[in-house]
């Protein structure tokens, strides 16, 4: 028969290879052996842990509380649990208790300021993140051990002064993140978007270039490397990365759409401001609140500078809209514009409380749908495309009334019809 030794040898050696069930196992026979035996079931907790067994992880965690009320690990490993799975509120009081045992535990300092974030308790939040950095400065022996630790309370210190507005310290607390955690792309994007924020556009290219290195072809990160290079005048790059973010991608983040036309509007393309963003408001959906606001003055500045009185009074209308869906209220600065829309109209007979309550585009008329060109292959001619249910139709280029704009991606308005083989997409209008 094994010893309580040989049994826990045995388990830490399966946890080793990352066979986390299999070192429950064992452990489990450890405690059952010796019920008293704290150690093993110390290490039992931990491999319920990362098993993801939480369940009996709290168990066994409630149990080691209790034995052990002047050991901060088990209320701190209790709240973990809680931790790891996103209940952050009952994470908390756990946290709390380790940290009245223990007030240096840096990792539960780190640990309660990021579930205190997740909370909105942003100034109980900021205070435990401080202690966690401040005590890491000092501390004389441990710190390559607890590095990460402190690389990730800048970067949470970071966020919240990005969430107030400081970027001068949010660029600062970024940079210290980043000088002890060099390749993570998520905080180099964080900072290079706080040094766009700030206007130092040559230091955030250098920055969000290394980001996109290490994490290619995420969204967030080429668009905020686009407005880089805007801002550098470096159009073509910048144009480039634009094109290439997929319709869907911009409807469902839609300050995309915003810098994308602001960058049209530096190379004077003023009619391809209107166009691109008269087909991006056709059917707004409910994420991106204000970014769609932003959008919609845009839009309406552009029909402005092109003297569409009608169409400007459309876009302000919809800002507005958009404004109260957000913020609860009306925007100051659409109903200004709408005012005097409304006095230049009666100068020139046009009617815009009826041009308000029109159609803003075809794409409402009965049987007409959006959705998107998944493939198309050109040397045959057909192609699918992905509907809003996710299921794909058929398209042939007979069907489609613009086929020189043909790409993969494309968002188009289109019926349905019945092909030779079953239902096939008819009056395809390529809209971007």
């Amino acid at each position: 028969m094994s010893t309580i030794d040989e049994l826990l040898e045995k388990a830490e050696r399966f946890a080793e290879q990352l066979r986390w069930e299999e070192a429950v196992q064992v452990a489990r026979q450890a405690v059952e052996l010796a019920p008293t035996h704290r150690w093993a079931k110390d290490k039992l907790g931990w491999y319920l842990s990362r098993s993801k067994n939480y369940v009996a992880a709290v168990e066994i965690y409630t149990v080691l509380v209790q034995e052990a009320s002047d050991n901060p690990k088990y209320p701190y490993m209790l709240g973990y649990q809680y931790y790891d799975q996103q209940e952050y509120a009952k994470a908390i009081p756990w946290f709390q208790k380790a940290l009245e045992l223990k007030p240096d535990y840096l990792v539960v300092l780190y640990r309660c300021g990021y579930a205190l974030i997740q909370t909105g308790d942003l100034r109980v939040a900021e205070s435990h993140l401080r202690d966690c950095v401040r005590l890491w400065r000092k501390l004389e022996e441990g710190k390559d051990r607890e590095e990460q630790t402190y690389a990730d309370a800048c970067f949470q210190l970071g966020k919240i002064h990005s969430e107030r507005g400081d970027w001068n310290l949010a660029i600062k607390a970024f940079s210290e993140s980043i000088a002890h955690d060099a390749d993570d792309a998520d905080k180099l994007y964080n900072l290079g978007k706080a040094l766009v924020k700030d206007q130092q556009f040559v230091e955030a290219l250098d920055v969000l270039l290394k980001a996109d290195q290490i994490a290619p072809r995420k969204h967030y990160i080429q668009t905020y490397l686009a407005i880089a290079y805007h801002h550098c005048d470096k159009l073509t790059e910048a144009e480039r990365i634009l094109d290439a973010i997929p319709p869907r991608i911009k409807d469902q983040f839609p300050y995309i759409w915003q810098h994308h036309a602001e960058l049209y509007l530096t190379q004077g393309r003023l009619s391809d401001v209107v166009r691109m963003l008269q087909a991006a408001t056709r059917k707004p959906n409910e994420k991106g609140l204000h970014s769609w606001y932003d959008v919609f003055i845009l839009l309406a500045t552009a029909c402005e500078r092109s003297d569409d009185i009608t169409g400007a009074y459309k876009a302000y209308h919809e800002a507005n809209v958009w404004h109260g869906k957000s913020r609860g209220k009306d925007s100051p600065v659409a109903l200004q514009r709408l005012q005097a829309l409304a006095l230049i109209a009666a100068q020139r007979g046009i009617n815009l409380q009826v041009a308000a309550h029109l159609e803003s585009d075809t794409s409402s008329r009965a049987g007409e749908r959006v959705a998107y060109i998944k493939r198309f292959f050109t040397d045959k001619g057909y192609g699918f495309i992905e509907q809003a249910s996710g299921e794909d139709i058929f398209v042939h280029i007979r069907n489609v009334i613009n086929p020189e704009n043909i790409r993969e991606g494309a968002r188009v308005e289109y019926q349905i019809g019945q092909g030779r083989k079953g239902p096939e997409a008819t009056q395809v209008h390529i809209l971007d």
